[in-house]
């Protein structure tokens, strides 16, 4: 598919690649890229839908400002699908999700969140703004994945402390902390302590399973305060944690849990985590 035109991309995007070709990273390249419209009538009768072409010349503008290539013989495979869904109050988004396929591997991300579709006055322009940049968002991510293995911790450390403009900031972030704690290291305890108070509840999430990994008895007093006022599903993740990392003040505040607290489902995984320390003395 041939594609003309020039791309715009930001600092923070630039600085993705130019961090993972310093890093040893080679290019992303793939020998189909597949776009899928799927806003049919969903979309608002004050724009006109997209045309084809113009999709697939957002995606491969995305792609190429990403490092990526497309070559005949590639095994590769760049999926995205666009589509516009109608939620409450009739209101129109915009989601974008997209697979990249290489040879054995498979990876996959989402624009974050939807994007509001707004009515009126230039509403047709700003909704194809909307959808470029849900691509770019979904089409970074995906290159972001494939490269964040060879990403040194200091480039990894800095992403997590970015705050760029746009959706994609959050997955960005999420796929650093994946990275950081995959690999295990223990002179990275102080960083998930932090990660612990993260605006993204999802990076916070991660910062707990990262901190159990590291099997470091010194997370259960920040694990504890981190419970504290938390929804019933992060609430039991904690208490795993705490039953896996094990201790007498992690075993009071289970005990805690298990006598008095509201909801019978968090009482029953306190529980279970006191039986799971019982088992270990």
């Amino acid at each position: 598919m041939a594609s003309t035109g020039t791309t715009t991309t930001t600092n923070a995007r630039e600085e993705i690649v130019k961090v993972a070709v310093s890093a040893g990273a080679q290019p992303i390249v793939v020998g189909e890229i597949w776009v899928s419209d799927e806003t049919g009538a969903a979309v608002p009768r004050d724009r006109r839908p997209m045309e084809k072409a113009e999709l697939e010349r957002i995606v491969f503008e995305a792609f190429r400002a990403q490092g990526g290539r497309q070559k005949t013989a590639a095994s590769g495979r760049l999926q995205v699908r666009v589509a516009v869904a109608t939620r409450k109050k009739h209101e129109s988004f915009v989601a974008v999700s997209g697979v990249l396929s290489l040879d054995d591997d498979r990876f996959e991300a989402n624009a974050i969140g939807f994007r509001p579709v707004p009515k009126g006055e230039g509403a047709d322009r700003t909704y194809r703004e909307i959808v470029e940049r849900a691509v770019r968002d979904t089409v970074e991510s995906l290159a972001l994945k494939v490269r964040v293995p060879k990403l040194p911790v200091d480039q990894l450390v800095a992403l997590l402390k970015s705050r760029p403009d746009g959706g994609a900031e959050g997955e960005r972030r999420l796929i650093a902390a994946n990275e950081l704690a995959e690999r295990r290291d223990p002179a990275h305890f102080d960083l998930f302590v932090a990660l612990l108070k993260d605006d993204e509840p999802a990076v916070a999430r991660r910062a707990v399973g990262a901190l159990v990994s590291l099997k470091d008895a010194r997370a259960v007093n920040p694990l504890i305060d981190f419970a504290a006022r938390k929804d019933p599903q992060t609430l039991r993740e904690v208490i795993y944690a705490l039953g896996d990392l094990g201790g007498a003040k992690a075993e009071a505040f289970l005990w805690t849990l298990e006598k008095g607290h509201e909801h019978p489902a968090i009482r029953q995984a306190a529980h279970d985590a006191i039986d799971l320390l019982k088992k270990k003395r």
